[in-house]
């Protein structure tokens, strides 16, 4: 690829940009179209957007992504990105070679076919040669193992556990249940094994017409006031991008977490919904990416005695962030009769992993949560 590139959204080139060698996104040398450069980046300033650009690579801390790099003799997984041209499956933005032909249609993940040996290289930790490397798992983020596939037309994700008794994708599927109960906008997580990795799986929620954006990009959008909290912050951009109901959707993921102990809910993984082409605000997105949840990789000792772990984004605590609820009745915890019987039957495929002390210990741990968020509910007067 050459240095210099066009960065698109779909078909509209939005600037041209390079990359040092290390697959770092170097500088801005011009701007075609202002309003469609991604959230969060200030005029030509690179700053922000090399933050952006580096959100969307693999971490270097994710299992096997060494052996990826050496095995494809490349300098870092921000090169890997350029191989793939930046493709992803949650949002229209991708890089086009500055002199060559190239159309959103034939490109683009959600309608073109792409490999998955990459993904399966990085999930199950066995190289393979690669012959394609157009890839969406060159441009997903996150340390827990994970892989796209493609099942009929449905792009789906699957996603493995790093603890471990591998508890996270057991989670997942427990705050689909919960969820569900507290009628909460989710992605529907299920039970797989691949291979013999305890596995969690769901359907993609964008499209070429619904893209995410990551709320860290509108809370970086918008300048800071003086003395403003990060909450009050992120309500007053979210507030200049026209979203609705962002109150009742920061409620309800407060309480979420609350109860299902999330020590890892932050900016990166909650979102909204956009049209890519008229940049119309389209929802909140589903409640995903709540595997780090339900003392995942507590000992079983802390767990008896009620370990609340630090919690994210707002506040270092739940018992502090839960403080900042504005309306306790977007949600009934009277629907939660069964979570304890619920948690116990999901635990009980683990196949030994999570054993029957470890999830009794779970189970009783978020009864008493949720006993605690009633009280706080009727002190609240509400």
């Amino acid at each position: 690829m050459n240095d210099n590139c066009l960065l698109m959204h779909g078909d509209i080139p939005v600037a041209e940009i390079s990359f040092h060698p290390t697959g770092r996104l170097a500088s801005i040398i011009e701007i075609f179209d202002e309003e469609h450069m991604p959230m969060g980046h200030m005029g030509k300033d690179t700053i922000e957007l090399t933050k952006w650009w580096a959100r969307r690579s693999i971490p270097i801390t994710r299992k096997g992504i060494r052996d990826i790099i050496d095995h494809l003799d490349i300098p870092s997984p921000e090169w890997m990105m350029l191989i793939s041209f930046g493709l992803s499956l949650s949002d229209s933005y991708w890089i086009r070679p500055k002199n060559e032909k190239m159309e959103w249609k034939d490109v683009n993940l959600y309608d073109n076919p792409f490999s998955e040996d990459i993904g399966k290289s990085l999930f199950h930790g066995k190289m393979s040669k690669f012959t394609d490397t157009i890839s969406p798992d060159l441009s997903t983020n996150g340390n827990l193992k994970k892989r796209w596939t493609i099942n009929k037309k449905n792009r789906r994700l699957i996603k493995a556990g790093n603890s471990t008794s591998r508890q996270e994708p057991f989670n997942e599927v427990i705050a689909s249940g919960i969820c569900d109960r507290l009628n909460i906008k989710h992605v529907d997580y299920h039970l797989i094994y691949d291979g013999k990795e305890p596995s969690c799986i769901c359907d993609a929620f964008t499209s070429k017409g619904n893209e995410l954006i990551p709320l860290i990009d509108i809370y970086h959008s918008t300048a800071m006031k003086k003395g403003e909290s990060p909450y009050l912050h992120l309500l007053h951009a979210l507030s200049m991008v026209g979203a609705e109901g962002t109150e009742d959707y920061l409620d309800k993921t407060i309480m979420l977490d609350y109860i299902i102990v999330n020590e890892d809910r932050h900016l990166g993984n909650m979102g909204i919904l956009r049209d890519p082409q008229s940049l119309e605000f389209k929802g909140f997105a589903p409640v995903y990416d709540s595997g780090s949840s339900l003392c995942f990789d507590a000992p079983l000792s802390w767990i008896r005695e009620g370990l609340e772990p630090g919690c994210k984004p707002f506040m270092p605590s739940h018992s502090e962030q839960i403080k900042l609820v504005n309306n306790f009745d977007v949600i009934d915890p009277d629907a939660l009769y069964d979570v304890e019987s619920f948690i116990i039957k999901t635990s009980s495929e683990s196949k030994g992993l999570i054993n029957n002390d470890r999830s009794n210990a779970i189970s009783g741990y978020v009864r008493r949560r949720i006993d605690n968020l009633r009280h706080i509910i009727r002190s609240s007067g509400q």
